[in-house]
């Protein structure tokens, strides 16, 4: 562990000691902190004894909260749903999950017995309950959704081990309750998935305290405006496991010269970023939605440039206040087969759009 804080600039690329996750630095703070860019292109602060840079980081190391409960034994998940006495008397492979086993306060578990479930078939949904009276987090799964399904839960620490898991089966228009989480996991390095086989469903989420804190809303079903995430909206489709196996081996993905050339020939050699032209009614996206569709739109456009040997390619992200033209100058500056990107004028783009060479 070091034992003083590396000083840092604009544009270093720094690691977090505690997780291993990348980052850019984007701004210095007056307070000694820093603001970075990480690679899933969040923004978030980092204090300076938790990054150290690139060159220097020899591995992922123990966080003091890590420290402090490294001998404490984790307990699983059915001793959470049922206690230790229930577990050792009964197969709780078949009993339906309840909310019974955790440690809810009373207020909280009186809230949630006067929900009135409210379907809308929205979505398939998780949620947390803040119990500010012991610093802990209550994970929802909800299922608003016209059909029935078992998933998976896992949640992993910063070196992907899994420190606490479940499957369960969920009927249409039904929540509950599946893990409690300490705040201290947050910004921690760890991480849940939620996996739905029968639908081919899998979303992974990282447990840092600014989606926490910018994620409230009201969860369908249950009309609670708590932190919520996405796992699937309808329309749902479930896997047919012969219909793919025979597509699969009538295709087999090949494609002809033919194919190849035509796709060539209607390759573009610009990209348009604009959410209007990305997305179908922007106005009902989250701003962090609404970044994430772009971010990956330019990954696979640079992708498959770089699949059709373009020497040169157009990235344009406009002007405004200059925000997306950062994050896409960022992902550039990462890319190893950019060779450089300019943001000059342009006689059709103007200023709004930055020339990249491969």
């Amino acid at each position: 562990m070091s034992s003083k804080p590396h000083s840092f600039q604009l544009d270093d690329i720094v690691i977090f000691r505690y997780t291993g996750e990348k980052a850019t630095i984007i701004e210095c703070m007056l307070d000694g902190t820093y603001k970075v860019l990480d690679d899933t292109y969040e923004e978030t602060i980092a204090f300076a004894e938790d990054i150290v840079p690139i060159d220097q980081f020899n591995g992922i190391e123990d966080s003091p909260y890590q420290i402090a409960h490294k001998k404490s034994q984790t307990p699983s998940i059915e001793s959470l749903f049922y206690g230790d006495d229930y577990i050792k008397s009964s197969d709780t492979s078949k009993v339906e999950s309840t909310i019974e086993g955790f440690n809810i306060a009373p207020s909280y578990k009186k809230l949630i017995d006067n929900i009135q479930p409210q379907p809308s078939n929205k979505g398939i949904f998780t949620c947390l309950l803040d119990q500010q009276q012991n610093d802990e987090l209550v994970l929802f799964m909800v299922n608003d959704a016209d059909i029935s399904f078992r998933f998976s839960y896992q949640l992993l620490n910063n070196r992907s081990e899994v420190v606490a898991s479940c499957s369960q089966h969920i009927d249409r228009y039904t929540f509950f309750a599946i893990d409690v989480w300490s705040k201290d996991l947050f910004n921690n390095g760890y991480t849940y998935i939620i996996e739905i086989k029968s639908l081919d469903i899998k979303k992974t989420h990282k447990l840092k305290i600014q989606k926490l804190h910018s994620t409230k809303s009201s969860v369908p079903l249950i009309q609670l405006k708590v932190p919520s995430y996405v796992i699937a909206t309808p329309p749902f489709y479930r896997q047919n496991t012969k219909i793919k196996v025979k597509q699969v081996s009538k295709s087999k993905f090949r494609r002809t010269r033919v194919d190849r050339l035509r796709s060539f020939a209607d390759f573009q050699n610009m990209i348009d970023l604009h959410a209007d032209q990305l997305i179908d009614e922007p106005a009902k996206w989250s701003t962090k939605d609404i970044l994430d569709c772009q971010m990956k739109s330019l990954e696979t456009y640079i992708d498959q440039a770089i699949g059709m040997n373009l020497d040169v390619v157009y990235i344009i992200h406009g002007i405004g206040q200059g925000k997306l033209k950062e994050y896409v100058h960022q992902f550039l500056k990462r890319h190893k087969l950019v060779k450089k990107f300019v943001n000059e004028y342009h006689e059709k783009f103007g200023f709004g759009a930055t020339e990249v060479h491969f």
